[in-house]
């Protein structure tokens, strides 16, 4: 697990107005509602417009560590499978923080999550009660 990365993600993640976070969506662009070529992207060496961009905790992972991730993004790699590599979580974790309730969770609910990787280094003991989203 790197620690220091996901600390990094969760300052991002906390200081990140709502509207550019989409639990549903790798990137999309806010105005058109669209999703962005986010391959296209960094085959053309290029950073997703961040101030028009929407994004899932994978999707900020690689916007936050764009350098790490552009040439994995390039030849059609995972979001979630970069991601998870560049935070050294499990497949597991990867899981429960990338997928798990993704319809209707927030960003309070992934930097709860990130959190609570940080002091347990798992979601598998982690209350998923503490989500509005959570039905039981």
């Amino acid at each position: 697990m790197n620690t220091q990365k996901i600390k990094q993600l969760v300052k991002h993640l906390k200081n990140l107005p709502n509207k550019n976070f989409n639990y549903a969506s790798w990137f999309s662009n806010i105005e058109e509602d669209a999703e962005i070529n986010v391959t296209k992207c960094a085959k053309e060496n290029k950073v997703p417009n961040e101030c028009g961009t929407a994004a899932c905790v994978a999707g900020h992972t690689c916007l936050l560590f764009w350098n790490e991730a552009k040439n994995e993004i390039a030849n059609n790699r995972s979001i979630s499978v970069i991601a998870q590599e560049i935070l050294g979580i499990d497949y597991f974790t990867k899981n429960d923080l990338f997928l798990k309730g993704m319809e209707h969770a927030t960003k309070q609910d992934a930097i709860r999550r990130l959190e609570h990787i940080l002091e347990y280094h798992t979601l598998d003991d982690y209350d998923w009660t503490l989500e509005e989203w959570y039905q039981g």
